[in-house]
């Protein structure tokens, strides 16, 4: 939806190409993700492949990097388009996601940490991420603990942390396991301050008030025209999608003569400074990467309360 709505709106009378956006539903899963590439670059021979996910990118990749086609992604790992010369990134950087959450443990006087995470290649590099800038935010992890994303029964694992008696749990995960570990944690410890990856938490009720560092940002217009045309906020990455799409557009359109290769492309797209988004104003660095900040958010009954201090779109 956040695709379609930027290419309406983008191309507009008197521009200088046609576009055309072509979909394949990958379910996360590896396999289906490269045929898909495939078929796109193969069959359909596409000007640009745009992955919206971290695990969907590193199997796309190799395929993008070999046709030598434009890929846009949306990942946290700044070295993807630091070491492959055909993709960008749209999306707050881990390191900047990492250094946050210290910042916002330290901030709360929380400094004694237990650190739990899920065990996924995402979460693994914003775990080293985090052990790497600890000492430096002044921030220890009396325990650090990684366990099966098909897990959900964590009790021997919260006993342990609990007896190292943390400040804060620091939980980085996603459904199903995020909801079961907090509930767990709970049980043991109702007091327990807890913070982490909690974009995606479904049960609020046992993380009232926690503050959080947040990936998640969408500015009031994308907000407003969303909710215009569908009758729903838009969720999860759409903004970042929206403003790929757009960006793409901006990119050919500034060519009218002869399409751009990918090459070309990222050129043009690195030189992108203070561009006001979806997701805010950002500019992208000379690798591809889109540079701006995560944000603070509360959660407050069914609300995520973007807090003032973490605001700087």
């Amino acid at each position: 939806r956040s695709m379609m709505m930027a290419l309406n709106e983008a191309v507009l009378p008197g521009s200088h190409y046609s576009y055309e956006i072509l979909f394949e539903d990958n379910r996360l899963d590896g396999a289906r993700s490269v045929s898909a590439a495939q078929k796109f670059l193969n069959f359909d021979k596409v000007d640009a492949v745009l992955t919206l996910w971290p695990p969907t990118a590193n199997v796309v990749l190799p395929f993008t990097e070999r046709a030598q086609v434009l890929h846009y992604t949306i990942a946290w790992d700044p070295e993807l388009a630091r070491k492959n010369r055909f993709l960008l990134s749209h999306q707050a950087m881990v390191d900047e996601i990492a250094r946050s959450t210290l910042r916002l443990l330290r901030r709360e006087g929380k400094l004694r940490v237990a650190f739990l995470h899920m065990e996924e290649a995402g979460f693994n590099l914003g775990a080293g991420y985090l052990r790497r800038l600890s000492a430096e935010e002044g921030i220890s992890f009396v325990a650090d603990e990684a366990f099966n994303p098909q897990e959900n029964d964590f009790r021997s694992l919260v006993k342990k942390t609990a007896a190292k008696s943390p400040d804060a749990y620091l939980i980085w995960a996603v459904m199903p396991s995020l909801d079961a570990l907090i509930r767990q944690v709970r049980e043991l410890d109702s007091s327990a301050w807890i913070t982490g990856y909690l974009d995606y938490a479904q049960d609020t009720s046992q993380i009232q008030n926690a503050v959080y560092v947040s990936e998640m940002f969408a500015s009031g217009f994308f907000v407003d025209a969303y909710r215009e045309k569908y009758g729903e906020d838009p969720v999860s990455k759409g903004p970042n999608a929206y403003d790929i799409t757009r960006l793409l557009v901006q990119a050919f359109e500034a060519s009218p003569a002869r399409k751009l290769s990918a090459l070309e492309l990222k050129t043009y797209l690195t030189g992108i400074r203070d561009y006001q988004g979806a997701v805010g104003r950002f500019s992208i660095d000379k690798f591809g990467n889109s540079t701006y900040a995560p944000v603070l958010r509360q959660i407050a009954g069914a609300e995520r309360k973007l807090l003032p201090s973490g605001d700087n779109r």
